[in-house]
């Protein structure tokens, strides 16, 4: 199988990239409404809507050396989630999809390594926060 031709930017965020075969491998994009309802009397409950809770975004990216540099994407990433970082877009495609998104957790699990113990393949679960 030829995989030269097989990859692309698939989307960002921030300064971090995801060119690569097989990624994201998943994204989760989750929003949630306060919804209280109101007791009443001899009837169903009322509703009363006060707002959005945060917006949350996951997702599993798998990057290779054939197509990242695994050292400076590992940097930026702990880079862009320090405190002191800016909120950053997480774009797909042509989409902004979130203008200010901040990372919550990192999750990073290497996934191949050449018998010598060099570094191929890794797998990062990041969870992203809508920060606005």
């Amino acid at each position: 199988m030829n995989n030269v031709m097989k990859h692309g930017s698939f989307g960002s965020w921030g300064d971090v990239v995801f060119k690569t075969l097989a990624t994201p491998t998943s994204i989760s994009d989750s929003r949630k409404f306060r919804v209280s309802p109101q007791s009443v009397i001899d009837g169903y409950p009322q509703h009363q809507i006060s707002g959005e809770d945060e917006r949350v975004i996951s997702l599993s990216i798998t990057l290779h050396n054939e197509f990242s540099d695994l050292a400076k994407v590992s940097q930026t990433l702990l880079a862009q989630s320090k405190p002191t970082a800016s909120t950053m877009p997480f774009v797909l495609g042509n989409e902004i999809i979130a203008q200010d998104m901040r990372c919550r957790s990192i999750v990073k699990t290497l996934d191949e390594m050449t018998p010598q113990g060099v570094l191929i393949a890794v797998t990062y679960q990041l969870t992203l926060v809508d920060v606005r």
